[in-house]
């Protein structure tokens, strides 16, 4: 998930050609830990995510199995479409309404 979020984050332009001899020396863990870089991208996507995860807990209806939720009063392009479904306790599925960048 780390990889992902900074890889998008990144626009792909440089991060997995200077990634790639990093990934063949050294554990993931510590890539994500110590290396200033990748850490530095990583920290405020970190802190994003949590904030939305904060806005689903708050926002799923958990009267149903239906995982239902409205973000449209919050930017949160680009969250993690699996945190709503484990907000409740076995959904059968997951709607969400955000908005999304025009283009």
């Amino acid at each position: 998930m780390k990889l992902t979020m900074v890889d998008r984050a990144a626009q792909g332009l440089y991060f997995i050609p200077r990634l790639i001899p990093l990934l063949a020396t050294k554990p993931l863990g510590e890539i994500f830990g110590r290396t200033l870089w990748v850490a530095a991208l990583l920290a405020p996507l970190l802190e994003r995510h949590r904030g939305a995860i904060a806005v689903m807990k708050e926002r799923v209806d958990r009267k149903t199995t239906l995982c239902s939720s409205m973000f449209t009063d919050h930017d949160l392009e680009g969250y993690n479409k699996f945190v709503p479904i484990i907000c409740i306790p076995n959904p059968i599925y997951s709607v969400g309404l955000r908005k999304a960048a025009s283009g």
